[in-house]
């Protein structure tokens, strides 16, 4: 039984196609720390309610998800003859398990948790202008921005969705497909072995160091009022108020 992480995994097992079998997927979650800082200050000064302030996040999260799946069918295990016609009819992947022939085997390999930082900065100032006793008018700006998580030691690679798509049809093409495409934060040049004397190698980083690039640009306007039109009909209900409690 493979243990991830302190914890032990059941493998997936699937047998048909008569039973579904049994599977287990571990996810570890934690530690998820946010640190906050906030702060606000006001002044009145005459007809001016003047406001400022800013915010400032941190946060660290960690999760992985790991499993094995392994996949039981009746076609290692069938007696096949004619043309496979009577595959779908003969055995079954109670008989393919005993024999250890499975089907398909799925295994998480290398590091699969994401130990991610990333931080949240925000600031506004506000302008509250009590124009008259029936109007006011606020407007202010405010500035967010939220810096691109970052992967612990840059341990993350992605795919570039523009990659060119097509049918290569030689080694050296699928070599240079893959170099271009995988994205990478960090230099990474495999160790040659016998199974593969010449790996795939990425000399330079050809990507950032976070998962997307950073934008600036959050800049966010904000304009409001307010009318009083109903003081008078308001204070005559007060009025009334008062006199039925005079009675």
């Amino acid at each position: 039984m493979p243990v991830h992480s302190g914890i032990p995994i059941v493998p997936q097992i699937g047998i048909g196609p008569r039973l579904s079998g049994t599977s287990q997927f571990a996810v570890a979650l934690g530690p998820m720390r946010t640190h906050e800082f906030t702060a606000d200050i006001q002044k009145v000064r005459g007809s001016h309610t003047l406001s400022a302030g800013v915010l400032y996040f941190r946060i660290h999260a960690f999760d992985d998800g790991f499993g094995t799946a392994a996949g039981f069918d009746q076609f290692p295990s069938s007696a096949v003859f004619e043309s496979n016609s009577n595959v779908s009819s003969t055995e079954d992947g109670l008989a393919s398990m005993p024999l250890n022939l499975p089907s398909s085997l799925v295994v998480f390999v290398g590091n699969t948790s994401a130990d991610i930082k990333t931080h949240w900065i925000g600031s506004y100032v506000q302008d509250k202008w009590q124009v008259s006793k029936k109007l006011n008018i606020q407007f202010g700006l405010r500035w967010d921005y939220e810096a691109p998580p970052r992967y612990r030691n840059a341990q993350f690679t992605m795919w570039n969705m523009n990659c060119p798509f097509g049918t290569f049809t030689s080694p050296d093409q699928v070599r240079a497909t893959q170099e271009a495409c995988l994205m990478m934060p960090v230099p990474f040049t495999p160790m040659p072995t016998a199974f593969n004397p010449n790996p795939l190698s990425w000399p330079f980083p050809n990507a950032r160091k976070s998962i997307w690039d950073p934008k600036y640009n959050g800049w966010q306007p904000r304009f409001g009022f307010s009318y009083v039109t109903a003081q008078k009909v308001s204070h005559w209900f007060d009025q009334c108020d008062l006199k039925r409690f005079d009675r």
